[in-house]
């Protein structure tokens, strides 16, 4: 083997194939095992982690159990961050742990009456969008950044003159407009038609 020893995570695979040595050109039929396969397994050429602890692997040549090759396999737990979602006063988004060196995927986008999501930031200024194709190696905060939502108010005048429509952000004021005129009639109430 290249090294004498490797480390693996549990639940993680490795190839581990010897170099060999055959000027010969002979044929030969490799087998291998694993001192504690409860820790790791070695088939195939591959070794599996089982559980944390620590194993020496071994490949011989069948039949010739002088010819081997052996290395010592750490398994260790697998390294998570914690990836929580600020959403700064919308729906709640539960943390979720991310493997180290993995890419996280991103929730539903969460909602707040009257706003609209800009996207998930990586501070709290919200000035440094977060990259998704970027691997997670540590805890991560993402922050939810929202814009006011866009109204947009029309006028029906039931035959009265044409009032043009007006864009309102949310929790503003409708801006003054000039009422409408008909001919022969009187403004007597304005209904609101609100979604």
């Amino acid at each position: 083997f290249d090294n004498a020893t490797y480390t693996l995570e549990v639940g993680k695979d490795k190839t581990l194939a010897p170099t060999v040595s055959n000027p010969n050109n002979e044929e030969y039929e490799l087998e291998y095992s694993s001192e504690h396969e409860t820790v790791a397994t070695y088939a195939n050429g591959k070794v599996t982690g089982i559980a944390v602890g620590e194993t020496k692997v071994k490949v011989s040549v069948k039949g010739n159990e002088k010819i081997y090759a052996e290395a010592t396999i750490i398994v260790e737990e697998v390294v998570k961050h914690t990836v929580t979602f600020n959403t700064d006063g919308g729906t709640e988004i539960a943390a979720v742990e991310v493997e180290n060196g993995a890419k996280l995927t991103l929730p539903a986008e969460p909602t707040k009456d009257g706003h609209v999501f800009e996207g998930w930031f990586t501070n709290a200024e919200k000035t440094i969008p977060f990259n998704v194709a970027v691997s997670i190696t540590s805890n991560l905060t993402l922050y939810a950044k929202w814009e006011l939502a866009d109204y947009t108010v029309t006028f029906e005048t039931n035959g009265g003159t044409e009032v043009n429509s007006r864009e309102v952000k949310h929790g503003s004021k409708l801006p003054q407009v000039m009422n409408p005129f008909k001919e022969n009639s009187i403004i007597t109430k304005i209904n609101r038609n609100e979604p």
